[in-house]
């Protein structure tokens, strides 16, 4: 009997192991944040979500653009309102990511304007949970047919949670000469004070298998007995 409770004492431990590495939470991260997956011109199965603000929209993932290439590896995400009616609509281009407390979102963008400061194009990055402002400009800004230089961004959560990248571009009252947007180099930095709600799986681990001996010293005893 006695020797029955120290087993299904070892076998209550071991489970308690492998449930609490099943629960311990996955890193959360960006996926292609640098665009480095094959170009398409609808971003279909790159981990972002393409919103065209007309049907004659040229955004897609490019070597160069603008005068411009990547800030990492060699693509980036080349986001243009296309030409038609100046409908007031953006285009846009997300992603949906878990995050914790304490990491840090970074990446860069750009802004180059076309048209006139009456039609006033504009672009913005943000986290939509809040209305962080990661990145904004327009033509006003940057004056006609100029261009910010590659900008970088970062914003650091203060709580676990979902949110959404979201960067879009407009093309405000014009038919022609459409303003585009780059991003480029969007990751998910662990920092020094994340905090997951639970351990990782290899602290639990470590936590539990620490106890193991503790656990074995009555059946140890009862059989010296």
């Amino acid at each position: 009997m006695q020797k029955s409770i120290g087993f299904n004492s070892l076998l209550a431990l071991g489970g308690a192991v492998g449930l609490l590495a099943m629960t311990a939470p996955a890193q959360a991260q960006i996926t292609n944040g640098s665009f480095e997956s094959p170009s398409t011109s609808n971003f279909s199965g790159t981990g972002w979500t393409l919103t065209p603000a007309t049907s004659g929209n040229i955004s897609a993932i490019v070597s160069s653009a603008d005068g411009k290439t990547a800030v990492d590896g060699t693509y980036f995400a080349h986001l243009s309102a296309g030409t038609g009616s100046g409908s007031m609509n953006y285009t846009t281009l997300s992603q949906t990511f878990n995050a914790l407390n304490g990491q840090t979102l970074s990446g860069s963008a750009y802004f180059q304007a076309n048209g006139t400061p009456t039609n006033n194009d504009d672009a913005i990055v943000e986290i939509v949970q809040g209305t962080h402002i990661l990145f904004t400009s327009n033509i006003s800004a940057v004056g006609s047919n100029n261009a910010t230089p590659w900008t970088s961004f970062s914003w650091t959560f203060t709580a676990n949670g979902t949110y959404t990248i979201l960067a879009e571009v407009r093309n405000v009252h014009s038919n022609g000469d459409p303003s585009s947007l780059g991003l480029d180099n969007v990751s998910l930095s662990t920092g020094t004070h994340a905090s997951p709600a639970t351990p990782e799986g290899s602290s639990l681990l470590m936590l539990v298998a620490g106890g193991l001996p503790f656990a074995a010293v009555p059946i140890l005893r009862r059989r010296r007995k």
